[in-house]
């Protein structure tokens, strides 16, 4: 079953459609640089290399780029956990190079940051971490006495092992950059991830802000039109409403009770319901202005939902009240208004007039109210939709009852979820915070 929520605070995709091109940019400019620093020590220094070492090195770099590159044009998923190893590869290649260009004594060490700083950018802490522990191990194992044995494949013993001949006290110096490289990297991982964290609430928050703001303009848009509509349609309305009732005066007065009787009751109590209309519609665009707070129980709002819906169709309603006894404190009209939409839209979903269950009941904090048909459900596209204002799948909906019922939900702590899949039926959750209501 898809679901979706009206309320809920966006989350951030993750970066990792952002890291790819970034990665597979920086990794063909290292591999560059790394070229060229070989061919200068060779060129320039005449210091002896492992040629053939150094060219696996970068040819694997080049054939895990381009499989990247492949990946990145193709539009394919890449998961966090292969960034992670791809730039743990990295690590681990540049120690070989290093190794073979002059291990510890290698002025290029301080390039480890660079992998360091990636992993923190694109990847969330675990992720992070992992990274700046294999890069402290990989600087690590350059100081390991048994690493010569590497450089004896080559047939060329790089530079870096003259540090077996260098003096305690330049020994120790190197060590300590060591040290002193795996103490930074643990501050810039946990101060970057701290300041990755904030600026992630941070957007967070303005994503949330401004769909709370779209919100209210929507809403202002809906009380300057209920408000116009009320204003437009109150006199015709009270004229007919005092016409009305004057022929029913005079229709008992000639002992009319046949079906013109019968047509002009019809037409005072279709004018009743569009001053009920009016009035809700006010009152829902109007952030509830146009109703006062009430005391009521759960029991009482049920009553009076089901007796809004038209008779014919108050027998398919199924009721499962778990909180009959629970007292309300809220706009009445507007709860069982909002409820009703979502049990009409119920009833007009099952073209083969099944059944629709209208559950209240308690889930922790949250009065939760169920409403479920046994329609044609709603494939992704049209649940994305539902929640917006005026989109209707209904030839003569106005597409406001799930987004003024979710917007109700949501000015009492709470939100509107939706449950639905194509020919599997539709559940509408309705939940409000207890002590909001209460």
């Amino acid at each position: 079953m898809k679901a979706i929520h009206f309320n809920r605070m966006s989350g951030l995709d993750s970066q990792v459609g952002l890291a790819l091109p970034w990665l597979v940019g920086l990794r063909w400019v290292a591999m560059v640089s790394q070229a060229l620093l070989v061919l200068v020590l060779i060129l320039f220094f005449h210091i002896p290399v492992p040629a053939p070492l150094i060219a696996i090195i970068l040819g694997f770099s080049g054939l895990s780029n381009y499989y990247l590159h492949t990946r990145k044009e193709s539009d394919t998923k890449v998961t966090n956990g292969l960034i992670t190893a791809i730039i743990s590869l990295d690590a681990i290649l540049l120690t070989l190079l290093i190794f073979a260009t002059g291990g510890a004594l290698n002025p290029f060490t301080f390039l480890y940051l660079i992998h360091v700083v990636l992993g923190t950018i694109f990847l969330p802490q675990t992720g992070a971490w992992i990274i700046a522990i294999i890069t402290i191990l990989c600087y690590g194992s350059l100081f390991l006495p048994g690493i010569q044995t590497i450089g004896a494949l080559t047939n060329h013993p790089p530079a870096c092992h003259a540090q077996d001949d260098l003096t305690g006290t330049m020994r120790l110096h190197l060590q300590g950059m060591w040290i002193a490289y795996s103490f930074t990297v643990i501050c810039v991982v946990f101060i970057v991830g701290k300041i990755q964290k904030a600026l992630s609430l941070h957007r967070q928050i303005n994503i949330s802000l401004n769909d709370e703001r779209r919100r209210n303009e929507m809403l202002a848009s809906l009380a300057t039109l209920a408000a116009g509509a009320t204003h437009e349609l109150s006199t015709p309305l009270s004229t007919i409403a005092v016409a009305s009732g004057e022929m029913i005066d005079t229709l008992k007065e000639n002992g009319d009770d046949g079906d013109l009787m019968e047509d002009v009751l019809l037409i005072r109590d279709q004018v009743r319901g569009c001053k009920e209309i009016l009035f809700q519609m006010a009152a829902d665009a109007g952030e509830h202005r146009g109703e006062d707070n009430k005391r009521f129980s759960c029991d009482q709002a049920v009553s009076a939902i089901i007796a809004s819906l038209p008779t014919a169709q108050q027998g398919r309603v199924q009721v499962d009240n778990q909180v009959p006894d629970l007292i309300l404190f809220m706009p009445q009209r507007t709860l069982c208004r909002s409820v009703a939409g979502l049990v009409n839209n119920g009833l007009e979903a099952d073209n083969d007039d099944g059944p629709v269950t209208m559950a209240w009941l308690l889930d922790g904090d949250d009065l939760v109210i169920k409403v479920t048909d046994l329609g044609s459900g709603m494939d992704e596209e049209t649940i994305g939709k539902a929640i917006e204002p005026f989109y209707t799948t209904r030839p003569n909906g106005l597409g406001l009852g799930l987004y003024l019922a979710g917007t109700m939900a949501d000015r009492f702590g709470g939100s509107l979820e939706i449950e639905s899949a194509l020919d599997e039926g539709t559940t509408i959750v309705l939940r409000m915070i207890r002590a909001r209501i209460s």
